[in-house]
Order: structure tokens, then C-alpha cells, then sequence
């Protein structure tokens, strides 16, 4: 086992991370490094082998607490008041898919948001009949045996097993542009 480290762990709650299909990137939720409230959506790209020291995208130290990740950086356009956790990226990056909602409460709907070139915007609830305000549907995955597709959990009306179950449907269609992750330092 192994702690990703400072740069990435804060005294606050780390969850929900995904690297992206490239491994260059890593996406995750927090509330320990700022945001717009509650746990938000964060970005660090894996440092390259042989980069330089310290907490910019630093390469693994043994024993410094970094094991080469870039400073995280919020997800332009995605953050909210509300948490935002168990995001899933889809087009290569240029589409989020996460869940928005109250941890707390354990309510959340599952969203989608294509990067215009800048930021994820136009921040649209996912059309799915069991994607409710209110209800809970969240963490969504990309299986990677079936690319076209994604996992989530849920409580669907029909077909039921239990309180809630893992479901596959269909990727979302929806394009967006580069742009939205920080550029290589």
C-alpha cells in the first residue's frame, strides 16, 4: 500500500479518484484544498520521471510526502456549494460525468458537463429515470471492457434487486473541447 502523499492527501477528505485513460492525470474529490464548498473536484497531473523537486509536479522522493503529483487544481466550471464526488471522464477528458449532491444527507444526481475550451460548462442533470433530485445516483464509471459503456449505482424503479445496485448503460453521446485540464508545466 501506498499514501499518494501531501501534495495530494490534506488533512481534510480525499475520495473517489481516476486517473485518467492515459495515466497522465488524476481526478478526485475534496474539501481540504479550498473549492467552492464542501467537497469539490480536483485535477493533478502525474509528474513525468526525472522532473524537478518540490510540490509543482515534483518526481516520488522517498520519505518527502510527494510521490509526483502536481499541485491539484480545481475542475474549472464543475465545483459548487453542494459535493461533487465520483467524477468520470468521458471523450477523452473533454466530458465530466460525476455525482452532485449532499454527502451528508446521502442524496446525489449524477451530471454531465462538456469543456467549451476553458471550463466544464452547461452543467445538465444526466437523463436516466432513475437520476433524481433528491434520490441518489452516483458513481459512475467507464468499463473498460466495454467502452461504450458506463456503470453507476442507483435505485431503479424496475429492474430492482435491492436498496441500491450497479447498472450499465450506455455512455453519454455528448462532446466537448480541449482545454479544460491545466497545460503541462
Amino acid at each position: 500500500m501506498e499514501n499518494l502523499g501531501a501534495t495530494v492527501n490534506t488533512r481534510g477528505d480525499e475520495r473517489s479518484p481516476t486517473p485518467s485513460a492515459d495515466g497522465a492525470w488524476l481526478l478526485f474529490s475534496s474539501d481540504g484544498h479550498g473549492g467552492a464548498g464542501g467537497l469539490d473536484l480536483f485535477v493533478a497531473r502525474v509528474a513525468p520521471a526525472g522532473e524537478g523537486k518540490g510540490a509543482q509536479g515534483a518526481a516520488p522522493v522517498a520519505g518527502s510526502g510527494n510521490l509526483g503529483f502536481a499541485t491539484p487544481t480545481a475542475v474549472p466550471g464543475a465545483n459548487t456549494a453542494a459535493d461533487e464526488i465520483d467524477a468520470a471522464w468521458l471523450d477523452g477528458g473533454r466530458v465530466l460525468l460525476f455525482s452532485r449532491g449532499e454527502a451528508a444527507a446521502g442524496t446525489a444526481r449524477l451530471y454531465l458537463s462538456a469543456c467549451d475550451g476553458t471550463a466544464y460548462a452547461d452543467v445538465q442533470p444526466w437523463t436516466l429515470s432513475f437520476n433524481v433530485e433528491g434520490g441518489s445516483t452516483h458513481a459512475p464509471v467507464v468499463d473498460a471492457s466495454r467502452p461504450a459503456d458506463v456503470l453507476v449505482t442507483g435505485s431503479a424503479r424496475a429492474p430492482k434487486a435491492g436498496k441500491g445496485d450497479v447498472y450499465r448503460v450506455a455512455a453519454p453521446s455528448l462532446r466537448g473541447r480541449d482545454g479544460c485540464l491545466p497545460p503541462p508545466r
